[in-house]
Parts: C-alpha cells; sequence; structure tokens
C-alpha cells in the first residue's frame, strides 16, 4: 500500500514520497529458503531444475515480491519476480487496519483525505498478487505501444510464470526517479518525462475506446 502511495507524487507530500519510495525496490530482502517454496509450489521443481542459472541474492525487493536474475534452459536472460508466501493475508490485514487510520486522519486533518485512495486500493490491490494477469497486462501493453521505439516492454517468459512467479526478458537501465544517472548517462530528465506521459496517454486513450466498443457491442445484443 505504502508502495503504491509512492508512486503518487500528485497526491502525497514530497517529504512521504522520498520516504516511501524506498519501497519500490529496497525492502529488507526474504530467506532465499522462502523463494524456493513459492517456486516449489507453482511449479513442482527446485529454482535449479527450473532455470540453467538462478542467483541466490535478489536484485531487488519491494513490497509484494522479490526479483532474481536467471537464465531459462534456452538461455535467455530473465528476471523472475517471486511473490512472498503469505503476503495475500497480510495484504488484506494492512488494507483493514490502513482505513482505519485513514478515516481518522480524514477527521484530524482535512488536508491529507485519502479515502478516495483507500476505495481505489481495495479495488486494485488484490489484482496486484496475480502475476499472470500482470503478465497478460504487460504483453497488451506492448501490442497497444508496438508503433513506438522510445519505449521497451520486457518479453513475459511463459513457460516460467505462474500466479505467484512472473519471468520476464532481463532489461539492464536506470531508474527513471534517479536523475542525477539519467544525467550523467547523458539522458535528458524532461524528455523521459514526455515519453513516459504519452505513452500513458496512449494506453489510457486505448482502454477508453475498448470500453466503448464493448458497451456498444453490448447494447446491440438481443
Amino acid at each position: 500500500t505504502c508502495q503504491f502511495i509512492s508512486s503518487r507524487a500528485d497526491v502525497a507530500p514530497t517529504e512521504y514520497i522520498a520516504v516511501l519510495s524506498r519501497l519500490q525496490d529496497s525492502v529488507p530482502a526474504r530467506p532465499y529458503s522462502q523463494v524456493v517454496a513459492v517456486i516449489r509450489g507453482e511449479f513442482g521443481k527446485h529454482p535449479d531444475e527450473l532455470f540453467d542459472g538462478f542467483t541466490r541474492a535478489p536484485i531487488a525487493s519491494a513490497s509484494l515480491a522479490q526479483v532474481h536474475r536467471a537464465r531459462t534452459k534456452d538461455g535467455h536472460d530473465v528476471a523472475v519476480k517471486v511473490q512472498y508466501p503469505g503476503i495475500d493475508r497480510i495484504l488484506e490485514t494492512d488494507l483493514r487496519n490502513i482505513a482505519i487510520l485513514v478515516k481518522i486522519l480524514a477527521r484530524i486533518e482535512k488536508n491529507f483525505d485519502f479515502r478516495i485512495m483507500m476505495r481505489e486500493l481495495n479495488k486494485d490491490m488484490p489484482r496486484e498478487l496475480d502475476f499472470e494477469l500482470e503478465g497478460r497486462s504487460s504483453e497488451r501493453v506492448a501490442k497497444d505501444l508496438a508503433h513506438r521505439h522510445d519505449i521497451r516492454i520486457p518479453k513475459v517468459h511463459w513457460a516460467e510464470t505462474r500466479r505467484r512467479v512472473l519471468t520476464t526478458e532481463l532489461i539492464e537501465a536506470t531508474k527513471i526517479s534517479d536523475i542525477e544517472a539519467l544525467l550523467a548517462e547523458g539522458i535528458d530528465p524532461n524528455q523521459v518525462a514526455l515519453i513516459t506521459t504519452q505513452a500513458y496517454r496512449e494506453e489510457n486513450d486505448q482502454i477508453n475506446e475498448f470500453i466503448i466498443k464493448e458497451k456498444n457491442h453490448l447494447e446491440a445484443s438481443p
């Protein structure tokens, strides 16, 4: 939940964003034994059986999952996102507790009314735990933005993907919020922001067009 808020600089104070953004990829990692347990549960195999190589230490860890570098049996370098065991129960409890705190905060401090965000979180956060859904969404976005040569969406490796494990093409890159690193590489952060905004707008237009088509189809059906 806090990871979600960290991405909403449009509604949360700058100080909150600065602290909560650490949850995007720098959360203390879970033990490798838990990663093995999840992969066994999804595939019935140890990571070393499923992949030709699988790093024990994660390259990133966030609030719902951590990511390990690996290599598939056919020789592709991939990023394997493994969901934390029991995170669904933790998420459900957290959402209930945060909803109570948000309601209290809204009464005390009128300028920090996050109840609208909580309604959005309660609707969308459980879907975040379905990595197969995330993979399909990623492929839809890749298809919608295929005409753009300045955007690259990692390919999903479905043979190594399940509901709690998402395996995608590994792309080495600089985080778009790391302004100093972007400048050091000669990348204009303003251009990055423009590309991101354009992509978001285009994808949003695609979604709206799909909704309208579906609505017209349903209305035309007997």
